[in-house]
């Protein structure tokens, strides 16, 4: 679930999405312990455990300090390791467990943030999900209740919103820009003339090549009958060849007959080596090249891709830095999307806040 690692950018929906008073997860109970702020948003601890529950591949949380029941469960499942070795087990798959979790859940609390700026005009009223009956499944095994399903709806909306607005504002693709990629790349896709022929090598001498090529044309056969009906026994090599065979590649003499026979048409006696040969061109597909017009909608659409994830990351780069600024952790759950982190900055961002959602689905379909 590395999903949860890194977070992309979001936005939410309006009318109360993660907010206050909603029967949101984010919202601070008396005496429960918060374990990040993002702006005057608060993520409790009780909040942190939930979604740990629900994130948890197996919906089971280790339970620190001593995690006994995560040891048994050890045992029981077999682990060779002795009792110290499973309790560090269950140590390194809670911390992780819980660096995941709050990371997606400051993901969250950035996503309300963004809505409540003006920047990015008025949200969607309403979100849904295809996958919102698996869903509520996955939710109700692990625990969880309609909120979290409405949160998790109404994310995917806000997402598909945020990234339409970004690419709204990139700019269109222009005839000139796809003129220069055209120009740029048109040989590489330029299709060279292809020739599939047979050919009949080590003939002892010219005589014998003709002596050949007229029994052949005495039986109006062409010289794939004699490749149909080869007898084992010294050989007369034949060979059946679509593309340039490297033994004939720097015999220019060949190469220049049958790039320039007639197809169905013996040629002969060639020069090989040391001995002869006769060919027979059996097809041709001459060069070509894609025209402009031809080049322009591809051009257009991988332009346009490249363009968009350019402005998605730019976005999700500016996005991340401005929230990790308002974000602020306690000293024992700092992790890269808070302020206090001293670590090294991922240097890889999401290229769509498709990320999250897929994330989320895959956790609630377990």
């Amino acid at each position: 679930m590395r999903w949860l690692a890194g977070a992309t950018f979001a936005v939410a929906v309006g009318g109360g999405f993660l907010g206050c008073g909603g029967g949101s997860h984010l919202t601070s109970r008396a005496g429960d312990r918060v374990v990040a702020r993002v702006g005057s948003e608060t993520i409790t601890q009780v909040t942190l455990r939930h979604w740990m529950g629900i994130l948890s591949p197996t919906h089971q949380v280790p339970d620190p300090p001593r995690y006994k029941r995560c040891v048994q469960l050890e045992q029981r499942q077999g682990s060779p390791a002795n009792e110290a070795g499973r309790r560090r087990d269950c140590e390194e798959e809670y911390l992780a467990l819980r660096k995941r979790t709050l990371g997606f859940l400051i993901t969250l609390s950035w996503v309300k943030g963004t809505a409540a700026s003006k920047d990015h005009g008025a949200p969607p009223a309403n979100g849904r999900v295809a996958q919102a009956t698996a869903m509520q499944t996955g939710v109700a095994l692990a625990g969880g209740g309609p909120d979290d399903i409405r949160l998790l709806e109404q994310a995917e909306a806000a997402i598909a919103w945020l990234r339409a607005g970004v690419v709204h504002r990139t700019k269109e693709i222009t005839a000139n820009q796809v003129g220069r990629v055209y120009a740029r790349n048109i040989r590489s896709r330029e299709h060279r003339e292809k020739r599939s022929f047979n050919i009949v090598e080590q003939l002892s001498g010219p005589s014998e090549a003709r002596k050949l090529m007229a029994t052949l044309r005495r039986l109006g056969k062409g010289i794939g009958s004699l490749i149909a009906h080869q007898k084992p026994g010294p050989p007369v090599a034949i060979h059946e060849i679509r593309e340039r065979p490297p033994h004939l590649r720097t015999q220019p003499v060949v190469w220049r007959a049958i790039f320039s026979a007639q197809p169905r048409v013996l040629v002969g006696p060639v020069p090989l080596f040391e001995h002869y040969a006769i060919l027979e061109v059996l097809h041709v597909v001459a060069a070509h090249r894609p025209s402009f017009a031809d080049m322009t909608k591809t051009i257009k659409s991988r332009l346009k891709a490249a363009h968009e994830t350019r402005a998605l990351n730019d976005f999700a780069r500016t996005w991340r830095t401005q929230w990790i600024r308002r974000t602020q952790c306690a000293p024992d759950v700092v992790i890269e999307q808070c302020r206090d982190y001293r670590g090294t900055p991922a240097s890889e961002y999401p290229s769509t806040a498709r990320v999250i959602v897929e994330g989320i689905r895959r956790a609630y379909s377990r």
